[in-house]
C-alpha cells in the first residue's frame, strides 16, 4: 500500500486517503451574479472518492475582492443556494469538500464594481490607474465578520468547513509582508502586527463554526523564490515561522502550504510530464514542518512521485494536487493503482472561447480510455522517476 492511501485525520473527518483536490481556480461561474453552476456539481462530483477531501476554486467573501471575471461569491444567500447541488453530488461519493474563501485586496479591479483596498496604497507593477485604498482601522476590525458570514453560509451550503485563503500575495497575504504593508498602526510595524489580521480572522471564523472545520492556506517565500504577486519581505523566514506558531496555537483542521516552484509557463499537452516544477526538490516542508504540529498538506509541483517522497520525509501529511486532478477526474484510483494519467491541457484551465465543459467535465476516467486530446503518459515519465521514490 503506497503512503498516499493512509487514512488522516483532518479536524472532524476522518480521510480514507491523502490525496486531496489543491484549490484552483476555474472561471466557470455566472458573469453577472458569481454563481455556481449544475457544471460545478458536475466537475467536483467527477473528482470526489469516498473518503477523500476536495477544496474549492477560490470564492471570493465581498464585492471588493472581485479580481477576475467569472470567479464565485460566497457573500449572498442565492450564491450558498447555487453550491449545494455541488456539495450534494460531492457527499453522494462519500468525499467531503472545503469552501476556500477569498479576499484579493489589491488584486482586485474596481471594473467588477468594487474596491481595491488593501494595507497601504502600494499597487502592483504594472497595474492601471486605479490607487490601493488602504482599509482603515475601523473596516480592519470589522473585516473578521465578512470572513464569519461567508463561513456560516458555506455550512449552510453544506461544505464540510472552510479553507481561509492567507496565501499568494491576496490581502491577508500583503498584511504579512512588508513591502506592501507600510502601515504604522496596530496592523503594521511588528510582525505580531501585521499578523493581526490573519489572526483575527481565523479565531472569529474559528469561534463561528468550530476550529475542527476550518483551514487556512499560506504560501512562505524566500529570497530567489517565485513571490505571488509581487509581496515580499526583508525576512521571510522569521515572518512565516511567526505565522506558523501563532497557526498552530489555534487547532485547526489543517494548514495547506503552496511549495513556491510553480510554473504558469504553457508547456505543449505532449511536453507536460517535463515541466521543470516536478522535477524541482521540496522548499517549504523541510524548513517549516518543525514550526507546526497539527496536519499540514502541501501544494504545488508535485508528481505522483515526489508526492510519495514528501510523506516519507515526514515533511506533509497529505498532498493537493492540482494539474493532475483537473485531467484525472479518478486520480486517486489512478495513483494507488499505478495506472498512466491523462496529460493535461493548460488553454483550457481558466475561461476561454472553447465550450465551458472542455478542459474541465471532458477529462475522462482511465475506465473510459485514452483520449486523443489527453493522452497517456507513465507516472514513472513525470518529473522524479518512481523508482527514485523507493515505493
Amino acid at each position: 500500500m503506497s503512503l498516499l492511501q493512509k487514512s488522516l485525520q483532518v479536524g472532524a473527518f476522518e480521510l480514507s486517503h491523502r490525496v486531496v483536490l489543491a484549490p484552483l481556480t476555474r472561471m466557470r461561474a455566472t458573469a453577472d451574479k458569481f454563481l455556481a453552476t449544475p457544471l460545478h456539481a458536475e466537475y467536483y462530483g467527477q473528482r470526489a472518492s469516498p473518503g477523500g477531501l476536495l477544496i474549492t476554486e477560490a470564492i471570493h467573501v465581498t464585492t471588493d475582492s472581485l479580481a477576475y471575471p467569472c470567479t464565485p461569491g460566497l457573500w449572498s444567500r442565492e450564491q450558498a443556494n447555487s453550491w449545494k447541488e455541488t456539495t450534494a453530488a460531492v457527499h453522494a461519493k462519500g468525499g467531503r469538500i472545503f469552501a476556500q474563501l477569498w479576499h484579493t485586496g489589491r488584486v482586485a479591479s474596481a471594473a467588477f464594481g468594487g474596491r481595491r483596498v488593501g494595507a497601504s496604497n502600494v499597487p502592483m507593477p504594472k497595474t492601471d490607474d486605479d490607487p490601493v485604498i488602504p482599509l482603515t482601522v475601523e473596516e480592519l476590525r470589522a473585516l473578521p465578520s465578512v470572513y464569519v458570514h461567508s463561513a456560516k453560509l458555506a455550512l449552510d451550503a453544506g461544505f464540510d468547513g472552510v479553507e481561509i485563503h492567507g496565501a499568494h500575495g491576496y490581502l491577508l497575504d500583503q498584511f504579512l509582508n512588508g513591502n506592501t504593508n507600510k502601515r504604522t498602526d496596530e496592523f503594521g510595524g511588528s510582525l505580531e502586527n501585521r499578523s493581526r489580521l490573519m489572526f483575527s480572522v481565523v479565531d472569529a471564523v474559528c469561534d463561528a463554526i468550530g476550529s475542527d472545520r476550518v483551514a487556512i492556506r499560506i504560501s512562505p517565500h524566500d529570497h530567489g523564490t517565485i513571490k505571488m504577486y509581487f509581496v515580499d519581505d526583508e525576512n521571510p523566514r522569521e515572518l512565516y515561522k511567526f505565522v506558523l506558531n501563532g497557526l498552530d496555537k489555534r487547532n485547526l483542521a489543517y494548514l495547506l502550504i503552496t511549495e513556491p516552484r510553480w510554473n504558469g509557463r504553457d508547456v505543449d499537452v505532449a511536453k507536460v510530464e517535463s515541466d521543470p516544477s516536478f522535477a524541482s526538490d521540496v522548499i517549504n516542508g523541510p524548513i517549516y514542518r518543525k514550526e507546526y504540529s497539527g496536519v499540514m498538506i502541501g501544494a504545488g509541483g508535485f508528481s505522483p512521485a515526489g508526492a510519495q517522497e514528501a510523506l516519507r520525509n515526514g515533511h506533509y501529511d497529505a498532498i493537493g494536487f492540482g494539474r493532475w486532478f483537473i485531467a484525472n477526474p479518478d486520480l486517486p484510483k489512478r495513483l494507488f493503482e499505478n495506472k498512466p494519467l491523462n496529460r493535461y491541457n493548460r488553454k483550457t484551465f481558466y475561461r476561454s472561447e472553447h465550450p465551458l465543459e472542455v478542459g474541465y467535465t471532458d477529462y475522462p476516467t482511465f475506465d473510459q480510455g485514452e483520449d486523443e486530446r489527453y493522452p497517456f503518459v507513465d507516472q514513472s515519465k513525470i518529473g522524479k522517476s518512481l523508482a527514485a521514490a523507493k515505493l
